[in-house]
């Protein structure tokens, strides 16, 4: 599976040692450079991620895939964050208040 690199990424050491073509370094830190492609089998996450392009059909439709299933799981994320703030809002006000009043009475000193 391959995908055509959209954008400098920064790669582990152990990544430049084990697949030293195409790494660049630059302060001490190894990358792979725009345009490079990587050959791996899970390269349809950086294409999922935005970071590649698909380079074959399987890396395409492993990518199309995850994106099919990105919407219901961002929409239960939005549901879960939405119940987290209506469960604990009152509280969070509370804290931010008290924190609020203690910085007014630091200043005040």
């Amino acid at each position: 599976m391959k995908a055509r690199l959209t954008q400098t990424m920064r790669v582990s050491k152990i990544t430049a040692k084990l697949e030293p073509k195409d790494v660049v370094w630059e302060d001490g830190l190894p990358y792979k450079t725009e345009g490079t492609i990587i050959d791996h089998p899970q390269a349809f996450r950086l294409v999922h991620g935005g970071l590649a392009t698909p380079e074959d059909d399987e890396c395409r439709e492993r990518a199309e895939a995850m994106n099919a299933e990105r919407p219901k799981l961002v929409g239960k994320l939005a549901a879960a964050h939405n119940q987290y703030l209506e469960d604990n809002q009152a509280a969070m006000d509370e804290a931010m208040d008290a924190e609020f009043e203690a910085q007014l009475e630091e200043d005040d000193e």
